[in-house]
Order: C-alpha cells, then sequence, then structure tokens
C-alpha cells in the first residue's frame, strides 16, 4: 500500500505519545507522572459539569451546526468584544474540537505547496508538523533568551521571502512563558502589513498571566491588522477542560468560511455536550481562573527559584503560561557518571538511560532518529524544558518528567520515571499532588 507522501513528513505528536507512554508505565504498576501534555491538574468548574449534565438530561445529544452552536459563538463573540474590543459576528467564528483543531483548520484552508509559515522559535510542537502535513514549509525564526523570546521586527523581515504566507504569534507562549506587549505586537503586525501576510494569534494561555501582564490580541491593534489576522483560542487552559475539546477561531469571514467548509467534511461539529459546558465556562467569567493562575504564579515562583540556584543553569521568569524553560548550555562542558554532556539532549538520556529521543536532524526533512546514536552536529545552543517532578512521601522518592530538548532545528520530547534522588527540582505545572523540590543526595554534574 502506498501511502501519501505528507505521510512521510511528520512524526506522531510527541507530546500525545508520551502520554500514551505514561498510560501504559502507569498500568503496569510503574509509578510515574505524565507532563507531557501542558493541561492544569484543577477540575473541571462545577457550573460547567452542571451545565453539561443538564444538556445530557434535556437529551441536547445529536448533532448540531457543524461550526458550533449559536449560543456559543454569541458568546465568544461577547467574550472577543468585552475583553479585547474585537468586534465578529457569528459567521466569522468557528468552533471546533480544541484550539489543535482550528490550528490545523487553518493550515488546511490557507497553505499549499511553495507557501512558507513562519514559526518563531522555541515553538509548540504542532505547528511544524501541520505546516508540512499541508505541503508548505516552515521557515524558523529564531528568538533569543536576552531579549525574552519576543520577535524582532529586524529578524522577522530578514526570513521573509516572495512565497511567505503568514507568521504564528504566540503570546503567552509554550514553551517559553514570553508574553508580547503591546509594542512588539505592533511591530510584528506592520510587518505583516508591508508584507501583505496573514498573522495566526494562538492565544489560548491568555488567561494564564503574571506580574500585572496585560494580555493584548493582535487583532485588538487596527481594523487593518483584524482584517488579515485569525485569533485561535480556547476553554481548554483558562476553565480546566482539556479532554472537553473545545476551541475556536475568529477571523476574517473568507477565510473563517473556508475553515468552516474544511470542518464540514471532515470532523462536522464539536461535541454537542462539551459545546453547552462551554458556554457556561465563557459566561462564568474569571473567579476560578484567578484562583487557578494564584497556584501556578506560587509554583513557578518555586520553580525558577530552584533552577536558578543550580551551578550551570539559568531560567528567565516566565511572565505567562505554566511552564519553565531553563537554559541548561552552562552544562554542556560537564560530566555525568564519567561521561561528557555534550548537549541537551545528552543531559536528558544521561540523567535517565531508559528513554528515548526523537529529534528531526534537519529542520524539516524526515530525518527522524534515536540520539542515544545521533552523531550529527551539535553546534548552536542547546536547551531543556523540564516539567514538574513531584516528591512521593516514601523513602524512594519517585519523579515523573518530560523534557523537550531544542537540538537548533526542532524539538524532542521524552518521558521518565525517576526512582532514585534526581536533581530535577520542581516546577511549574500541573499535577495534584503537593509540589515540592527533593534534595540532592549526589552533585548535579561533574
Amino acid at each position: 500500500m502506498k501511502l501519501a507522501a505528507r505521510v512521510g513528513r511528520i512524526v506522531p505528536s510527541p507530546t500525545l505519545s508520551i502520554t500514551a507512554t505514561a498510560k501504559a508505565m502507569a498500568a503496569q504498576g510503574i509509578d510515574v507522572i505524565d507532563f507531557a501534555s501542558g493541561e492544569p491538574d484543577f477540575d473541571t468548574p462545577e457550573p460547567v459539569k452542571a451545565a453539561a449534565e443538564a444538556a445530557i438530561r434535556s437529551g441536547f445529544t445529536k448533532y448540531t451546526p457543524s461550526s458550533g452552536i449559536d449560543e456559543l459563538r454569541n458568546a465568544i463573540a461577547d467574550k472577543l468584544k468585552d475583553e479585547q474590543g474585537l468586534h465578529y459576528d457569528k459567521s466569522q467564528i468557528l468552533v471546533s474540537c480544541g484550539a489543535k483543531h482550528s490550528l490545523y483548520n487553518v493550515a488546511e484552508a490557507l497553505l499549499e505547496a511553495g507557501d512558507e509559515l513562519i514559526i518563531p522559535v522555541p515553538f509548540w510542537v504542532s505547528y511544524q508538523d501541520q505546516t508540512l502535513l499541508n505541503d508548505a514549509t516552515p521557515v524558523l525564526l529564531q528568538t533569543q533568551e536576552r531579549d525574552g523570546y519576543t520577535i524582532s521586527q529586524e529578524a522577522l523581515e530578514a526570513v521573509i521571502t516572495p512565497r511567505t504566507k503568514a507568521i504564528i504569534v504566540n503570546s503567552p507562549c509554550n514553551p517559553t512563558g514570553a508574553t508580547y506587549d503591546r509594542n512588539t505586537l505592533e511591530r510584528i503586525a506592520a510587518v505583516a502589513l508591508r508584507h501583505d501576510l496573514v498573522i495566526i494569534s494562538d492565544e489560548i494561555y491568555e488567561k494564564v498571566l503574571y506580574d500585572g501582564v496585560q494580555h493584548v490580541s493582535i487583532a485588538s491593534l487596527s481594523p487593518e491588522v483584524a482584517a488579515r489576522t485569525v485569533v485561535i483560542n480556547g476553554v481548554s487552559k483558562a476553565y480546566a477542560m482539556t479532554g472537553w475539546r473545545i476551541g475556536y477561531a475568529a477571523g476574517p469571514k473568507p477565510l473563517l468560511t473556508a475553515m468552516a467548509n474544511i470542518q464540514s467534511q471532515s470532523t462536522s461539529n464539536p461535541c454537542s455536550i462539551s459545546q453547552k459546558a462551554a458556554v457556561a465556562a465563557l459566561r462564568l467569567g474569571n473567579p476560578f481562573t484567578t484562583v487557578m493562575v494564584a497556584e501556578f504564579d506560587r509554583r513557578r515562583r518555586l520553580m525558577v527559584e530552584r533552577l536558578n540556584k543550580m551551578p550551570g543553569m539559568t531560567c528567565r521568569m516566565p511572565t505567562g503560561a505554566f511552564y519553565a524553560f531553563p537554559n541548561v548550555s552552562g552544562l554542556l562542558t560537564k560530566r555525568w557518571n564519567n561521561q561528557p554532556i555534550g548537549s541537551a539532549a545528552n543531559l536528558a538520556t544521561l540523567a535517565n538511560p531508559d528513554i528515548t529521543l526523537t529529534t528531526n536532524q534537519s529542520g524539516y526533512q524526515n530525518q527522524w532518529t534515536n540520539l542515544k546514536t545521533w552523531s550529527g552536529p551539535q553546534a548552536g545552543r542547546y536547551y531543556v524544558r523540564v516539567k514538574t517532578p513531584v516528591q512521593s512521601n516514601n523513602s524512594r522518592a519517585s519523579n515523573g518528567f518530560a523534557l523537550r530538548v531544542w537540538t537548533g532545528s526542532s524539538f524532542s520530547v521524552c518521558s521518565t520515571s525517576e526512582r532514585s534522588a534526581s536533581p530535577i527540582s520542581a516546577a511549574t505545572d500541573s499535577t495534584s499532588r503537593p509540589v515540592t523540590s527533593r534534595t540532592m543526595t549526589r552533585p548535579f554534574c561533574s
């Protein structure tokens, strides 16, 4: 059987693969905590669950319009108007099965062979593969730690070609926690206007902000910018509704109509019950989110403080989302168990030899391999993202964590279970157990 060429350009979602692995390990009795997925550990608010139960009891369990029920689309329109001053008719709003689904709809409607999509680095893992699935080319735009991982106007101009179709703007950002202020967004928008680019604004973490930071949607800057911007959002992060699978897109009518047509021929409508729950979430407002973010803030400060106390490691304080993104370049001249640490990938595998990392060696091509045997170039700066390890109360601490490794061209992700005292520190991300750090019983590196 000959498969479509596009299938060979991608690998399964690393996040979902690791989540499945963690569940399989748990089924075997292994004490493992899955930190591959970016999901709050809080329960869905009671009013939201009550709305879902009411929908079931009333028989609201049938097909709905493929673009979503009017009640939810109107609630989304009200939310965007009240919070960002954005004005959309319901025909400009598409409800989908999660923000990820909305992003795929955009790629499907917008991109084709020969097009280029600019993706700022570091980036959420699916941006690149969704681009490749639609026969377009991801163009990776490097950002700098010293600049807070935000996009510089000069760097953006430098990667634009006649084939550039669009740019991703992800604020707050997964995985860096960076947020873009109005001035930064204005500079990006000016470039997009000058080069006739579509702006894909992923705002799924908009409610998870710290230190007085206010979310600004790039679409709110002017009618001209709004006319070329598609806003992507959902209820998963702000209302702890990851499994309900409700996201949405809002933007120019021609693009949203195309996306709606695609969805009508692929998934059809999102879950009817989840749509009713999402209406309740949007009408709920921010009280639930405020409590959740306060706890994330506590974890954030603990995580970054501990990371910055580790020799050879630095970590910028994130201003949004619930990730810490430490720079481990200071460890690359060290040794672990008498073996040299040549890259962040080495660091991850040496810390636990049972894990397997995959990476895209050459940027966009389908050349995936086990980094344990990879002999490719090791130049440049390497980073590792560590998500919340949790110490159990027994004498042999169990620690589940995920590492996202940037190799200079792509990310790789791994998940593991540790049973010996480990130098991995506490994190800002989700777990229902208390977030603590563990005492190191051996040097992190020599």
